[in-house]
């Protein structure tokens, strides 16, 4: 990937956003007392799959401008890219060189994929668990007597498997707070949206008997979220003091659910944020900042990200010259792509948080709590996001927004050589 496909990369989510914040002014989308900052915002943050929101969904936005906030999220989630690709392959489109890196750096795949069955079976698979998540969610909302049950299981599916934590009840999902079900089919598909592509290609692949077991980056992906979901839910449902009141069972599910929000970076709740204590805050913001997997509709620095660089360090603390995870030597490149990553996005996180602090009188924690969450596009909110002065949303505008483009693209133009003249023949893994 070069500078001119970053560029292209750039400029096409900046238009898609700028076309989406235009039709949300129009008078047909809101009740038209939203700002235009609101209305940017609510593009962004529907983009980005943040989930971040400044203003009452159904009470500002008519149903024109929900099914707007929608599409964004679908192009967010799945990329802009996947769906012109998908259109592209339907026409027998050959694709061009700069074309085919435009693709394979907009899905971040690893060399040993190939983009065009990726596309193919992302698109089929988004389309078939959306479409089982609304059909379920319209049961479960229809029994618990939701109003508008259809459109609420439609928007609630989309938004979920994409991550994108929004949502059309004012107060999220709280509501549904004892309702299991309802969280199951949400971080069900929330998970089922984080985890990425790659390991459901997989999967899909050993069942046609076309390989024999999982690739290392999704070895990587499954370790790294189910360590992630047992360590978040075990430390929060022993942890958090403001959960004591509640009986264990709704204690566990409240902890595995806020974990689980975190980690896929989908930013719903069934509590508000600002009841955990601030250990609790801490914690879950650790989790954010690690976030989702590769390939996937998630956020974050990347659950495989982390891995590369906890085994960098592991090396250099035994003197080591090789990377090594799970019997599997890292490319130097990705390497040295992960390290570049991981210090533009906390470059990113302090450089965000010095600003909020300096432009928002807010306590340190809510601020520091937004940054992470606007970032590594994940919603949550301590309930200070309203609050915000107009510089306060345009900054946290373009946190989300470059939390969407990842900081990937930068580790990936400066280390576009490293790749090229990378001639080892181990195997690769998705960042």
């Amino acid at each position: 990937m070069n500078t001119n496909t970053a560029l292209k990369i750039f400029l096409s989510y900046f238009l898609i956003l700028v076309a989406g914040w235009l039709l949300l002014c129009l008078p047909v989308s809101n009740s038209g007392s939203i700002s235009w900052i609101d209305n940017a915002f609510m593009a962004t943050s529907a983009l980005s799959t943040t989930g971040l929101n400044t203003v009452d969904l159904t009470a500002q936005y008519s149903f024109f401008g929900q099914i707007i906030i929608l599409l964004l999220i679908q192009i967010g989630g799945v990329g802009y890219m996947t769906v012109g690709t998908m259109a592209a392959l339907s026409i027998h489109h050959r694709f061009s060189r700069n074309e085919h890196d435009l693709i394979q750096s907009d899905l971040n795949l690893p060399n040993n994929y190939s983009f065009e069955s990726i596309v193919k079976i992302k698109v089929v698979l988004t389309l078939i668990i959306e479409t089982l998540g609304a059909g379920v969610l319209y049961i479960l909302f229809t029994q618990s007597h939701t109003e508008d049950a259809l459109w609420q299981a439609i928007f609630h599916s989309v938004s979920a498997f994409c991550t994108a934590g929004l949502s059309l009840f004012p107060d999220n999902l709280a509501g549904f707070n004892h309702n299991y079900p309802v969280q199951f089919v949400i971080i069900g598909l929330s998970l089922m949206g984080a985890l990425g592509f790659i390991v459901f290609s997989d999967i899909y692949r050993m069942s046609r008997h076309r390989q024999r077991k999982l690739t290392f980056t999704s070895k990587v992906i499954l370790f790294m979220m189910a360590l992630l979901i047992i360590l978040g839910t075990a430390l929060l449902f022993f942890t958090d003091s403001s959960l004591v009141g509640y009986t264990s069972k709704d204690r566990f599910f409240l902890s595995l659910f806020h974990t689980l929000s975190a980690v896929t970076t989908a930013g719903f709740n069934t509590l508000p944020i600002d009841n955990f204590v601030p250990a609790s805050l801490f914690l879950i913001s650790i989790l954010m900042i690690i976030g989702a997997s590769p390939t996937g509709t998630g956020g974050g620095l990347k659950a495989t990200t982390v891995a590369v660089v906890y085994s960098k360090m592991i090396t250099t603390f035994k003197q080591h010259n090789k990377v090594v995870l799970f019997d599997n030597e890292i490319p130097e490149f990705r390497v040295n792509l992960a390290m570049s990553s991981t210090v533009f996005y906390f470059s990113l996180i302090y450089t965000g948080i010095f600003l909020l602090l300096y432009l928002e009188n807010q306590p340190f924690m809510n601020l520091f709590f937004e940054v992470i969450s606007a970032i590594g596009t994940v919603g949550l909110s301590t309930g200070i996001t309203s609050e915000l002065s107009n510089i306060g949303k345009l900054l946290v505008c373009v946190l989300m927004f470059i939390g969407r483009i990842t900081p990937l693209a930068i580790g990936i133009m400066i280390f576009n050589k490293l790749r090229e003249e990378d001639g080892q023949s181990h195997e690769d893994i998705s960042l």
